[in-house]
């Protein structure tokens, strides 16, 4: 008898997951906001900013980074993820400004190709942080149980939280690594290098 085939890409799935969970957050941010910044524009009289391609594009790609931004919190990403991924929805248009000014391409060209090249950049900033993405980071550093323990149910105990020494967005399980001291030998003779 053969074995089963051993599955490629393991970690594509939460990766996939993960990209199609922030490409649903960043719209909505965009589809929320929008409106929102309309409103707000209108009543500061700045309606003209949409006017400008430029101006319009940026404020697209802010509405877009609150969105994805919240919801990466959410989440439990390291704000490091979180400013690479929102710098993710700028660098497309800031490399397209210099084409758009000089009137190699239009405002269409620059909405159109700028929201394309996000998600290359996207999946670029992800890729930066593989573990991150691939895994169940989710998880409250603080409270991560191990694999044998389930999720605690209902709310934590009333009490004067401790301070932790790890960081809060810290990924699930460095918390326990950091936390627990490295196994003393026994009666191994030290490692000579």
């Amino acid at each position: 008898m053969t074995p089963p085939p051993a599955r490629r890409w393991p970690a594509a799935r939460p990766f996939l997951r993960h990209y199609a969970e922030m490409l649903i957050a960043m719209f909505a941010g965009m589809l929320l906001l929008a409106p929102l910044w309309t409103l707000l524009a209108d009543r500061l009289g700045w309606r003209d900013t949409f006017d400008r391609n430029d101006l319009s594009a940026l404020v697209m790609a802010t509405t877009m980074s609150i969105g994805m931004a919240a919801w990466m919190l959410f989440r439990r990403h390291t704000l490091v993820s979180v400013a690479q991924m929102s710098a993710s929805m700028y660098v497309p248009f800031l490399a397209l400004f210099p084409l758009l000014w000089t009137g190699v391409i239009d405002g269409g060209t620059l909405m159109l190709a700028g929201h394309v090249l996000m998600l290359p950049c996207m999946a670029g900033a992800m890729l930066l942080r593989p573990e991150e993405y691939a895994g169940h980071h989710h998880r409250h550093a603080t409270a991560s149980p191990t694999p044998s323990e389930p999720m605690p149910a209902g709310p934590a105990p009333a009490g004067p939280a401790t301070p932790s020494a790890e960081p809060a967005m810290a990924p699930a399980g460095l918390a326990t690594a950091l936390a627990e001291p490295a196994p003393a030998p026994t009666g191994a003779a030290p490692a000579v290098s």
